[in-house]
């Protein structure tokens, strides 16, 4: 039986069956790349140095992008650039975020696959901080 060749009834229904199957699982391995990038305008990891006023804690922001064939269908912008928006978005006085954590979730399926970017994070606003010297033998009092 070769390839273009209908399954006729002087062919078995498990040959048959088996090249339904055989294409069927073709069909569902196909796999590829989901590709996505996205921008954060500061990194610190001392907080110590840096001031900010607690807006929103525990808050989260997710985005999804959907690609069908591998053409993107709705917003054309990143999904983490997205949730980072959502995040600011809620609250006017927000200029960025502490303890932030993300979270990637893919399917791809070969001709429909999906990417979905969650981000929780603190909002909130930096505020100017001054330290000042403190004098011999205070170093540990507030």
């Amino acid at each position: 039986m070769t390839y273009h060749e209908p399954c006729l009834p002087r062919k078995s229904a498990t040959q048959c069956c088996t090249r339904a199957v055989a294409g069927t699982l073709l069909l569902v391995s196909l796999a590829g790349c989901v590709e996505s990038r996205g921008e954060i305008g500061l990194v610190a990891f001392d907080t110590e140095r840096v001031g900010t006023k607690m807006l929103r804690p525990g808050a989260q922001g997710r985005a999804c992008a959907t690609r069908v064939l591998g053409i993107g269908t709705g917003d054309a912008s990143p999904p983490l650039d997205r949730a980072l928006a959502q995040l600011r978005a809620l609250d006017a006085e927000a200029d960025a975020l502490t303890n932030v954590a993300i979270e990637v979730r893919g399917l791809a399926l070969g001709v429909v696959d999906r990417t979905c970017v969650t981000v929780h994070a603190d909002v909130v606003r930096q505020t100017s901080l001054v330290q000042l010297p403190a004098p011999p033998g205070h170093e540990g009092h507030h």
